[in-house]
């Protein structure tokens, strides 16, 4: 689930599944004051806090516990990630929010979720700490960076060029949408990509961006869970020997798989 506001506080973006969640589409409650909205919050305080600091300290937010009501009036529990975007003088403009929920019993396990946000012209005008972790590039390197510098000129390029084209001409968001992208090393990252819509805080109808957030894809055992299967092998097959039962052979020794001599990140 995201969501967006702008310097005023103002809605800018409010994904299908939180719409779900909340019986809120966003064409109702696009333009409207978070703050003004949440008027009777008990911690308001405090999310006028977390917010400050995401848009004016420019620093991101973890695990900020939050709840949320539906139409219906309903609880919805739910931990936040904010992080600050930017307009092409790279000057903070609003706070992208990423959230997760949370119920008595369980709750969906934290990770570091991939937040960044574009224009309509592919400049990137968000990038919060998780991207930078996993990319290697720092907010300052990249922000106002075409982001087609990530995406390979394949068949996949293609498909992003459509599903962006979906967002900003038929306001409509994209789910689970893969997408691999390469870091500074040239190393390949496989996502799982959600985006949505950013709209203008005024009238929430101009389309002015979209609001990415991103997770890992399921990987295949890495080389270093391979690593360590190789070595509990050597180590039964040493004691086997030690003590008279049997010797290793080649039929019985795992292999390391090719296809997994490049690791990749992870969930």
């Amino acid at each position: 689930m995201q969501f967006a506001l702008d310097s005023k506080w103002q809605i800018t973006a409010w994904n299908e599944t939180l719409g779900i969640a909340s019986d809120f589409a966003c064409d109702e409650i696009a333009g409207l004051d978070f703050l003004e909205w949440l008027v009777d919050y008990p911690d308001r305080a405090a999310l006028l806090e977390v917010l400050s600091q995401a848009y004016n300290v420019q620093e991101d937010v973890h695990d900020f516990g939050f709840t949320l009501y539906s139409k219906s009036a309903d609880p919805i529990r739910l931990l936040l990630d904010l992080s600050p975007y930017f307009d092409e003088a790279q000057a903070s403009v609003g706070v992208l929010i990423s959230a997760r929920s949370v119920s008595q019993n369980h709750h969906e396990p934290s990770c570091d979720t991939l937040h960044f946000a574009l224009n309509t012209r592919w400049c990137l005008t968000a990038w919060n700490k998780a991207a930078e972790k996993a990319f290697n590039f720092e907010r300052s390197d990249v922000l106002g960076r075409n982001f087609s510098s990530f995406v390979p000129l394949d068949d996949q390029y293609d498909h992003f060029e459509q599903a962006l084209d979906q967002i900003f001409h038929r306001r409509e968001d994209v789910s689970d949408f893969k997408l691999t992208l390469y870091s500074k090393s040239g190393m390949p990252i496989n996502l799982i990509l959600n985006m949505c819509p950013l709209h203008t805080g005024d009238s929430g109808k101009k389309v002015v961006g979209v609001s990415i957030s991103a997770r890992f894809a399921p990987q295949t055992a890495s080389v270093s869970d391979q690593k360590d299967e190789l070595c509990e092998y050597y180590n039964e097959r040493i004691t086997a020997t030690s003590e008279g039962r049997t010797t290793a052979t080649s039929e019985t020794l795992p292999i390391l798989s090719p296809s997994s001599s490049t690791s990749s990140l992870g969930d």
